[in-house]
């Protein structure tokens, strides 16, 4: 566990896969978008002929990537802050298209460019990010529910640490993580809330449970008080 976040490293490692794979469909969504309002434009005879209209999509595929990481669109999100999250979303591709306005204007080559293809363009990936957000949450929390990619844990540490990563587990269910039991000083009465047990002690956990069952069983490793 990271020693310097580790009330965050656990979501992360839930997370990496869910970003990998999102950042992949948003490159399928914005290169689609951009053949598709190809096809409207022109005609599907030759497609994103010429030459300068594949660059122009090759560009917003890149410029996507850098420009969701680095205004946080990939970041975890509670249920509660999905208006803020698709706000994002729409910021990210707002900046995405001015920067390749920008570009076409500075180079002076806007005037090769049809603006009714970049409108649609712009309409069509916009429509489609959102989709891809919808549809990977109704996948991730439809698999959740039947249990598959599922992994069961451990939280060990201090009460206060133990109940933030409880809640913030509990607000993000398609992170695809249950919690089996808590080693902690939290009281027994919070911590079976949900059906989940209690360990007594750390020293308790090699041999818990005689006959486990579930498998496997993820161990968080002991938090600090002042983390």
């Amino acid at each position: 566990m990271d020693r310097q976040n580790p009330n965050r490293s656990l979501l992360r490692d839930g997370h990496a896969l869910s970003v990998y794979c999102l950042k992949l469909a948003d490159a399928c969504v914005v290169a689609a978008a951009g053949v598709l309002a190809h096809a409207l434009r022109f005609g599907g005879a030759d497609l994103l002929e010429p030459a300068r209209y594949l660059y122009a999509v090759l560009a917003g595929v890149l410029l996507t990537l850098v420009v969701f990481s680095e205004l946080g669109v990939y970041r975890t999100w509670r249920s509660g802050l999905q208006a803020a999250m698709y706000g994002r979303l729409l910021l990210g591709w707002g900046v995405v298209l001015g920067v390749l306005a920008s570009i076409s204007f500075l180079s002076k080559t806007g005037t090769d460019f049809s603006r009714l293809w970049f409108g649609y363009w712009a309409g069509f990936g916009l429509l489609g990010l959102v989709v891809v957000r919808i549809l990977a949450r109704m996948l991730l929390m439809a698999t959740h529910r039947h249990g598959w990619g599922v992994r069961k844990i451990v939280l060990v540490g201090p009460a206060d640490n133990v109940a933030f990563v409880r809640t913030r587990l509990a607000a993000s269910p398609w992170l695809g993580f249950r919690i089996a039991a808590l080693c902690s000083d939290i009281s027994a009465d919070t911590a079976n809330q949900g059906g989940v047990s209690r360990l007594p002690s750390i020293p308790a956990l090699p041999g818990w449970p005689a006959n486990p069952p579930i498998q496997p069983v993820r161990r968080t490793l002991p938090m600090r008080a002042a983390a």
